[in-house]
């Protein structure tokens, strides 16, 4: 069920005529065996070649006589990658949501599919789904680079924590064996997984808002120009609540307690900001929704 959840296609009936036709048409991703695949070589792939890169330098180097930042050059790297994914995939949204739809309603395509059986909503969230399917190369792709830094990230601390006890069985009894160290463990998976899926939600809201200004806004240059309006106020959303956290780790770390601190204060904020996090994006998407479908169906 969480499978189907996640993929682009996943919450509309696939034998939809609608979705069929317009899935066929497309140039890449147009099966379910082709993106499958597809999700086989990035999401699973790509965060293996990383981290067998990552293993081939610890066994190749020794970071005791190398640069401080040589140990993070792997993680920094591959992070730069993934905010490089992210821009492009914002961009492409526009002409591949937007103007895919501005060509529709021109050429009287939506007029005609409302004459169909279908029912309004099935042809909306058809559309939202083929959305999906056009930026999927980049969702799953810099899905594939975020599970990769939560692995580099991981792997790190490990690293540098193992090698700060002098024997291994004290290193053991006071990470997997402790209690405490286990539930931080357990909140940091959850925000590693929210972390990693943060893009198929964030795409999601992407393509309702932009369905809302397709079908409002007629004039194609004004209507591209919204949706990067738009597309700035989500990502400078985004850069505010980075740099708030950063700034209170960074606070929290050079404090008296150090570490401590941020494992009974920082982790537990950034759990509950990742929560409420999700819960917004999904009301925004939702009320985006709502507005696509009263724009396109209620329209004097």
């Amino acid at each position: 069920m969480l499978k189907g959840i996640l993929l682009p296609y996943g919450l509309v009936d696939t034998s939809n005529p609608i979705f069929q036709h317009e899935w066929r048409r497309l140039r890449w991703l147009n099966t379910e065996a082709r993106v499958e695949r597809y999700n086989r070589v990035v999401i699973l792939g790509l965060p293996l070649v990383i981290i067998i890169w990552w293993i081939i330098e610890r066994l190749n180097l020794n970071f005791g006589i190398v640069p401080p930042d040589f140990a993070s050059r792997l993680l920094n790297l591959v992070i730069i990658m993934g905010l490089a994914l992210m821009l492009l995939s914002s961009l492409y949204s526009v002409p591949a949501v937007i103007g895919k739809l501005n060509t529709q309603r021109a050429s009287n395509v939506w007029d005609t599919l409302q004459l169909t059986p279908q029912y309004n909503s099935i042809i909306l969230m058809a559309h939202d789904a083929i959305a999906q399917l056009r930026l999927w190369p980049f969702i799953a792709a810099e899905i594939g680079l975020r599970i990769a830094i939560v692995a580099l990230f991981t792997l790190n601390n490990f690293y540098n924590l193992y090698h700060s006890y002098a024997q291994p069985s004290e290193f053991i009894s006071q990470t997997f064996l402790s209690p405490i160290c286990l539930g931080v463990w357990v909140i940091i998976a959850f925000i590693a997984v929210a972390f990693a899926i943060e893009p198929l939600v964030r795409t999601r809201l992407i393509i309702a808002v932009h369905l809302v200004i397709a079908f409002r806004i007629r004039n194609l240059p004004l209507a591209f120009l919204t949706g990067l309006l738009l597309l700035s106020v989500i990502h400078f959303s985004q850069v505010i609540t980075v740099i708030c956290l950063w700034a209170m780790s960074e606070s929290l770390s050079k404090g008296d307690m150090g570490y401590v601190a941020i494992a009974i204060c920082f982790i537990p904020i950034t759990f509950v900001a990742s929560i409420l996090l999700w819960a917004f994006y999904r009301w925004l998407r939702k009320a985006a929704l709502n507005l696509a479908y009263n724009a396109a169906f209620q329209q004097d």
